[in-house]
């Protein structure tokens, strides 16, 4: 922990040849929710003036891991029946964890990780109202979402440069 930089903070490169940061990521299940289908991490950053964004999934509920580009999960669970509204527990898990380095790390380029988990197909609330009021769930909306939660970002900044550093 000594080393480490909470979700929200900033992480400075050491002037001396910076290696790729590792990250620890965690997530529990709700217990009054949907099992957990799969982790990511999230991997933001500015590259010839465009906005670039990478998602790499970094544990999968059924423990396989992620397959090496594109990064990830083999499969995900079932949707639910819209008539019953019952997710696949079967392929979810209760908690998913990892140890994960970013293999395209550049030290030099400024970028923003987060990390986002998803939960197995679920029924949409406006699915759980149709069933209890006995009536056709709105065709409007898809009746099943996944539903998802983030973190703040950890913020990666390059070693400065020389003519960058704040006078002594």
């Amino acid at each position: 922990y000594a080393a480490g930089v909470p979700m929200g903070g900033e992480l400075v490169a050491p002037a001396a040849g910076p290696a790729a940061p590792r990250f620890l990521a965690l997530a529990l299940q709700d217990p009054e929710e949907a099992p957990l289908e799969r982790l990511q991490v999230i991997k933001g950053w500015v590259e010839g003036g465009q906005t670039r964004e990478r998602v790499c999934d970094v544990a999968c509920a059924d423990g396989s891991a992620p397959a090496a580009p594109p990064w990830r999960c083999a499969s995900g669970g079932r949707e639910p029946s819209t008539h019953d509204c019952a997710p696949d527990t079967a392929s979810g898990a209760a908690q998913l964890d990892a140890s994960w380095s970013d293999p395209e790390f550049d030290p030099s380029q400024r970028a923003f990780y987060y990390l986002r988990v998803l939960q197995v197909p679920t029924c949409r609330w406006s699915t759980w109202d149709a069933n209890r009021l006995g009536v056709e769930p709105p065709g409007a909306v898809p009746p099943v979402i996944q539903e998802r939660a983030v973190t703040s970002p950890i913020w990666y900044a390059p070693p400065a440069r020389p003519q960058e550093a704040e006078p002594a």
